[in-house]
Order: C-alpha cells, then sequence, then structure tokens
C-alpha cells in the first residue's frame, strides 16, 4: 500500500515526519534499554481510513450533520463520512478525517508487550513509557473514555487536540483539506 494511499494504515515508524520519527525511535530504543517491549500499532493513517473509524459509531443523522457543515469547506474529505460505514460500534477515534495527527505524520499508537500478550490498559509499566515519551518531547494521550472500544495509548508531537486547534498549521477545513490533498490521494 502507497504512503499516499487514503486507506493506509501503517505500522511504519519511517512513514512519519523526520522529527516525530526520531523522537519515536528514542523512545522505543529507551523503553527496550529499560526491559519494556513497546509495539508500535499505528503511525501513518490516510484519512479514508480515519473516516471509517470515526463513522463506525455515529448515526446517520451525525453523518449527514457533519456532511452539512464540513462538507461546505472540505467536500473531497467528507466524502469519506459514508452511511455504509455506520453505526457499528463503540467509539474509537473522535477525529474526523484530516483532522488527526495520524494523518500528518505526527503520531503514534502503541502497546506494550508483556509474555507475548498485548497490553493496552492502563499498568505501572504504560505508565515508564508514558514518562519517557514526555521525556522525548512527545504529549502522551490515554484514550479511557466511555463507550470507547478499547483503551490505548496515542502519542503525538503536538500538544493541540488537532491540527485544527493549531494555527501554525492550518487555519480552517479548507486548509485540512488542501494539506491532506498534497499528503494522499483524495
Amino acid at each position: 500500500m502507497s504512503p499516499r494511499d487514503p486507506f493506509i494504515e501503517s505500522k511504519d515508524v519511517d512513514l512519519l515526519e523526520p522529527e516525530v520519527r526520531q523522537r519515536v525511535r528514542n523512545l522505543l530504543r529507551s523503553c527496550h534499554h529499560a526491559g519494556i517491549v513497546v509495539q508500535v500499532a499505528c503511525t501513518l493513517r490516510g484519512p479514508g481510513k480515519q473516516g471509517e473509524l470515526w463513522c463506525r459509531s455515529r448515526s446517520l443523522v451525525e453523518l449527514q450533520n457533519i456532511r452539512d457543515t464540513v462538507g461546505v469547506a472540505a467536500p473531497r474529505l467528507t466524502r469519506f463520512v459514508r452511511d455504509d460505514w455506520a453505526c457499528f460500534g463503540p467509539k474509537i477515534t473522535e477525529h474526523l478525517p484530516g483532522q488527526s495527527f495520524h494523518q500528518w505524520g505526527m503520531a503514534v499508537d502503541v502497546y506494550v508487550l508483556v509474555g507475548g500478550i498485548a497490553i493496552w490498559q492502563p499498568s505501572s509499566v504504560i505508565n515508564v513509557v508514558v514518562e519517557v515519551a514526555k521525556g522525548e518531547g512527545i504529549v502522551a494521550k490515554n484514550h479511557r473514555v466511555p463507550n470507547y472500544l478499547f483503551p490505548w495509548h496515542h502519542l503525538q508531537f503536538s500538544k493541540f487536540e488537532t491540527p485544527l486547534h493549531n494555527l501554525h498549521l492550518v487555519g480552517g477545513w479548507s486548509d485540512v483539506e488542501r494539506a491532506m490533498a498534497e499528503r494522499f490521494d483524495i
């Protein structure tokens, strides 16, 4: 799958932005030296895949509302807000296509491997990973929101919740769409 594919969901650290890539490698190396096996669950995620994840817990009414509001400024992105992806289960993400730092190559989801078992739940080991991440200048977010499918550990290179909150990146949805068109084949 090409890094420009809007449906990519990769575990490849090389697809991250250079500064983020180096910080994630430092994190993995530091954890390894501490005897903690950290595995990458997701690095670059395209806006199409983000749309699938976002839609799965939303109603058809919510999807139509997003298409009506966001679609004015970002019609190509709202093509990834599809009715056939709706109503499949609990929330996985709060972020629409283009709104997650995964689409910008600035985020990674991780878990810890203990005795061959993937550990996603909060634990003392996860807390160590979070502290190492902070030392690398990576913002750690533990998504333990009620009604989510599972808790997971999201690391990103921005203190802002989404690129829309970071006016150095974009001014609005039309800028997000333009950036996504430059990064992905949308």
